[in-house]
C-alpha cells in the first residue's frame, strides 16, 4: 500500500513537470503582439531620425538604409518562422503525435 502512494506521488510530480514545461513552450510560442511591437519599433525609430535629422528626407541614403534595413528585417522574420515550424514539428515527433510511418 506504501509503495503505491509512493508511485503515485512519483507519478503526480511528472505530471507537473510535465505542465510547467507545457506552459513554458506555450508561453514562448511568438505572437501577433510581438511582431506587431517590431514593426512600430522600427517605425518609431525612423520617426525619430526624421524628426532629429529632417534633411534626410531630401537624401537617397535615407531610403536606401530604410529598403536594406526593411529587407534584412523581412528575412529575419522569415528564417525566424521556419525554425518555429522546426521546432514545432521536433516537439510533436518527441511526443508522438504523429506516425513515424507517415
Amino acid at each position: 500500500m506504501n509503495s503505491d502512494k509512493v508511485d503515485a506521488n512519483a507519478l503526480f510530480e511528472r505530471m507537473q513537470q510535465r505542465q510547467a514545461i507545457l506552459a513554458e513552450f506555450e508561453k514562448l510560442r511568438p505572437s501577433a503582439k510581438s511582431v506587431y511591437l517590431s514593426f512600430t519599433g522600427l517605425f518609431l525609430a525612423v520617426t525619430c531620425l526624421i524628426y532629429l535629422s529632417p534633411e534626410l528626407l531630401h537624401q537617397p541614403s535615407l531610403f536606401l538604409v530604410l529598403l536594406v534595413a526593411s529587407g534584412i528585417g523581412g528575412l529575419l522574420h522569415r528564417q525566424n518562422q521556419r525554425i518555429e515550424a522546426q521546432v514545432d514539428v521536433l516537439y510533436r515527433l518527441l511526443n508522438h503525435d504523429v506516425d513515424p510511418k507517415s
